[in-house]
């Protein structure tokens, strides 16, 4: 019998804190600026202890949650990755510009030509997909759906979960999609705060 999801998550966890994270980051002013977010590890670990190579990251900013997972994949790596990370924005200044195997989109997570244009650069079914862009239950539900119909992904992680009414909303209408040994609130082992949260969904069974 395999780990369950709880179990996968405390050993990703484990493991990502073995992971030298430095270059990861947020954001790059306040007090918080070029510090490896909380969640990094768990996003690393579960990189190498799930021996991934095809992951989507749905909200870039300046690229820390995507450059985790690139810090996590197992070196060597048996496939040629494929990392593709979404944003509307581009930010100046972050690491992603060290990492040209890492292919960025801008645009709308959301929108469908996005979601159809991101398909094409995988070959599915896909390891992950990590969403934290725009944090409303209407634009979260439509990028899990887009990319869980397109990409098949093992694993849909979700931050903020618990940031707003809307998130919360969408987190419980998520619980009621899956079985509960399916859906995993991580806030507590990604360390992330209670009043944002953190969400780990194994969308297609391993």
């Amino acid at each position: 019998m395999g780990k369950g999801l709880q179990e996968i998550c405390e050993a990703a966890v484990l493991e990502g804190r073995q992971i030298d994270l430095t270059g990861c980051f947020y954001e790059v002013s306040g007090p918080y600026a070029f510090v490896p977010c909380t969640y990094y590890p768990l996003l690393a670990g579960l990189a190498r202890t799930q021996r991934m190579s095809q992951v989507l990251d749905v909200g870039t900013r300046y690229g820390g949650s995507i450059l985790a997972v690139r810090k996590g994949l197992a070196e060597p790596h048996p496939d040629r990755p494929v990392l593709v990370t979404v944003d509307l924005t581009e930010h100046q200044g972050h690491a992603l510009q060290r990492y040209p195997e890492i292919r960025r989109i801008l645009g709308d997570g959301a929108a469908a030509a996005i979601v159809a244009r991101v398909a094409k650069c995988f070959e599915p079914p896909i390891d992950m997909v990590f969403l934290d862009a725009v944090h409303t239950m209407e634009h979260t539900r439509a990028c899990f759906e887009g990319y869980g119909r397109s990409l098949n992904p093992r694993f849909i992680v979700l931050d903020d979960i618990h940031l707003n009414a809307s998130m919360a909303r969408l987190w419980k209408e998520l619980q009621s999609w899956f079985p509960a040994d399916q859906v995993f609130d991580a806030t507590e082992v990604a360390g992330r705060s209670s009043d944002c949260g953190f969400g780990v969904i194994e969308y297609r069974r391993g």
